[in-house]
C-alpha cells in the first residue's frame, strides 16, 4: 500500500484540532480498517465561496447598415468590460476527514484505471488523471499536452473545413445524480454479494452517504459563533523550536495566517454548542421556507479530496457514447472535468451538437445539461496551406474576431497563444505582491529587511523559473548553506509553465518561439513596477 500517495497532512482551520506527524502511528490503521470506516462519524464540511473576476469581451453590436459587429479597441482587439463576478462554492473536509477521502480517493482511483485500461475511451477523460506521455519521452501530460492534442486534432482532421464544439456543463458538482453515482461506483468496485449482484461494501456506503448528504457549516457563521476562544499555536517562551497551542480572540479571518489559528474549535465543543449551524442540501427545500417529504437526490460537494475522481467515474457512460459517435467519422473527443471539446467535419456539426444534448440530458447515463451561454462553436477551413477560422455565425460562415480558447490557451489556426487572461492574472499578482512589499518595507520592525527583492525576483523573473536544486542551512555552521539532502528542487514559477508550454506547441507555431514573445515585456515591465513609486506599468501605445 502506497502510503506518500495519500497520507498528506495539511495545516488549515476547520472543526477540531490538526494532526500531526506523530499521529501516523494511529491515523494509518484507523483509516485503512473497513471496520473503523463503516462506523465513522463524519464532521461537516466547511463551506466557503471564491470569487472570479470577469472581464469578457462584449458581445455584437448593431450597426447602421443593419449587421452586427463586434467593437474593437485603439489596439484592434474586442472591446472589454467588467462583469458581474462569478461565486464558486467550495467546501473542504476536516483533517481525519480529508485523509479518509485521500486515502478512499487513492482505492478507487486504482480500480477506475484498472476498469479502464483497455477501453477505448481510456484517454477521452483526462483531468486529474496521470497518463504517460508518447513513446520517447518522461513524465505525464499536463494541460499543455492536453491542449496540444485537442489543437493537432483540428489541425489533422481528414476534412476541408472542420468544426469545433467547446461546451460546459452546467452546475457539474451541485447536479451529480445520486443514483447514477451509486450505479457506477459498484460498477467500478466490481465487488459482488451472495446473488452474484454488484454491491458496495459498507465502509465505500458510508463514505458516499457522508458526501450525498452534504452536511455543512457556513464559514462566517462558524466564525461568528467561535470568534472570541479560537485556537491558535504560538512558541514557548523558554523554547522557540518548539509550539503549544492556545485560545485566543481572533475577531477578523483576514488575520488568521498572521495569528497563526489551527483551529475554530475542538470537535467536542463543537457537537456540545455549536450543532445548529450545521446545514444540509440532503432535504429539498420549497419556495415558502418549509421542506419536502422526500431528500434531495443530486449533488456532491466541490473540493473534496474525491470530487474529482467521482466526476470521472460518473461519465463513464458518456465518455464512451461520445467516443464512439466521434470515432465513426474519425473525429475527436476530449473533456477535462466538465469542459468539453469535439472536433467534427463541417457537414457533422448540426448532428453532433444534438447528439450531445441528447446523451447529456439522458437520465440513464447522465441526467445534466450543458450550460448554453458556455458553449461554443468555431469553424476553420484549409484556405490553400493556411487554416484560417474563427466563432461561428449565424450562417455557415465565420469570425476571426474570437478565436478557439481551450485549458488556458487560444488556437487561431495557425498559431497557439497563452490567453491574455492568464498573463493579466500574472501581472495582478505581481503589482499586488510588489504593492505588499513596499508596505512592510516601511515598517519599523521591517526596514532593515527591505524590499524582500530575492523573493520578488524569484516569483516574478526568469530567474526563479529554472528548476534548480534547494539549499539549507547547514545545522553546523549557522552561516553556510548546504544542498538539500533529500533532493528537494524549487519547480520554478509562471516562467517555467511559459517555457514548456512553448516547447510543447512549437511545431503547432511551425518551429518559432510564438509563446516566449508573449514574455517580452515582462521583465520590464517587473523593474518598471519595482522603481516606481505608485507600483503600475507602462501604457502600451496605441495602434496607429
Amino acid at each position: 500500500m502506497a502510503v506518500k500517495r495519500w497520507f498528506k497532512l495539511k495545516k488549515y482551520p476547520h472543526i477540531g484540532l490538526p494532526l500531526i506527524p506523530k499521529d501516523k502511528s494511529w491515523l494509518v490503521p484507523y483509516v485503512t480498517n473497513p471496520n473503523k470506516i463503516k462506523a465513522h462519524r463524519f464532521t461537516p464540511f466547511i463551506k466557503r465561496s471564491i470569487k472570479q473576476r470577469k472581464y469578457r469581451a462584449k458581445d455584437k453590436v448593431e450597426q447602421d447598415d443593419g449587421s452586427l459587429k463586434y467593437e474593437m479597441n485603439v489596439y484592434g482587439k474586442r472591446e472589454r468590460e467588467t462583469k458581474r463576478p462569478k461565486k464558486r462554492p467550495i467546501f473542504y473536509a476536516s483533517h481525519l476527514d480529508a485523509l479518509i477521502y485521500g486515502y478512499y480517493s487513492y482505492v478507487l482511483s486504482v480500480h477506475y484505471e484498472w476498469f479502464i485500461r483497455h477501453k477505448p475511451y481510456n484517454h477521452c477523460a483526462v483531468a486529474y488523471r496521470k497518463i504517460r506521455k508518447d513513446k520517447g519521452q518522461k513524465g505525464n501530460k499536463s494541460n499543455i499536452e492536453f491542449a496540444y492534442d485537442a489543437f493537432s486534432a483540428v489541425k489533422n482532421l481528414d476534412a476541408t473545413k472542420v468544426s469545433v464544439i467547446v461546451a460546459d456543463v452546467s452546475n457539474f458538482f451541485d447536479e451529480l445524480d445520486h443514483k447514477i453515482l451509486h450505479r457506477q461506483w459498484k460498477r467500478v468496485l466490481n465487488c459482488v454479494d451472495e446473488k452474484g449482484r454488484l454491491s458496495m461494501p459498507d465502509d465505500h456506503y458510508n463514505v458516499y452517504r457522508s458526501l450525498t448528504k452534504k452536511r455543512f457549516v457556513k464559514l462566517n457563521e462558524l466564525h461568528n459563533a467561535c470568534y472570541g476562544r479560537i485556537w491558535v499555536e504560538r512558541n514557548l517562551p523558554n523554547n522557540p523550536d518548539k509550539t503549544e497551542w492556545k485560545q485566543k480572540k481572533v475577531a477578523k479571518r483576514r488575520n488568521f495566517r498572521r495569528e497563526r489559528v489551527v483551529a475554530f474549535c475542538t470537535k467536542k465543543d463543537f457537537f456540545k454548542y455549536h450543532l445548529p449551524l450545521v446545514q444540509s442540501k440532503r432535504r429539498g427545500q420549497k419556495a415558502d421556507g418549509t421542506y419536502k417529504s422526500s431528500f434531495s437526490t443530486k449533488g456532491i460537494p466541490q473540493g473534496s479530496p474525491m470530487s474529482a475522481l467521482l466526476a470521472n467515474i460518473y461519465m463513464l457512460d458518456f465518455d464512451e457514447a461520445l467516443h464512439q459517435f466521434t470515432n465513426a467519422f474519425d473525429g475527436f473527443y476530449q473533456r477535462y472535468s466538465d469542459d468539453l471539446v469535439i472536433v467534427c467535419p463541417r457537414d457533422k456539426e448540426k448532428e453532433t451538437l444534438e447528439y450531445l444534448n441528447e446523451k447529456i440530458a439522458d437520465p440513464n447515463n447522465c441526467n445534466l445539461n450543458i450550460h448554453p451561454d458556455k458553449t461554443q462553436v468555431y469553424r476553420y477551413e484549409w484556405q490553400g496551406r493556411r487554416l484560417i477560422g474563427g466563432i461561428a455565425e449565424e450562417t455557415q460562415g465565420y469570425s476571426t474576431a474570437k478565436q478557439l480558447e481551450y485549458l488556458g490557451f487560444e488556437f487561431t489556426g495557425t498559431n497557439v497563444y497563452v490567453k491574455t487572461q492568464g498573463i493579466s492574472k500574472y501581472y495582478r499578482s505581481m503589482i499586488r505582491s510588489i504593492k505588499r512589499g513596499k508596505f512592510y518595507a516601511k515598517k519599523a520592525h521591517h526596514r532593515e529587511k527591505g524590499l524582500f527583492k530575492n523573493k520578488l525576483f524569484k516569483r516574478f523573473t526568469i530567474l526563479g523559473g529554472k528548476r534548480i536544486l534547494r539549499f539549507i542551512p547547514d545545522p553546523e555552521n549557522k552561516n553556510k548553506y548546504i544542498p538539500d539532502p533529500d533532493k528537494r528542487y524549487n519547480w520554478g514559477n509562471y516562467f517555467s509553465y511559459l517555457l514548456k508550454a512553448n516547447a510543447v506547441m512549437k511545431p503547432l507555431n511551425g518551429g518559432k518561439d510564438t509563446i516566449t514573445k508573449q514574455t517580452r515585456r515582462f521583465e520590464r515591465n517587473f523593474h518598471y513596477a519595482l522603481k516606481h513609486p505608485k507600483t503600475k506599468l507602462k501604457q502600451r501605445k496605441p495602434r496607429k
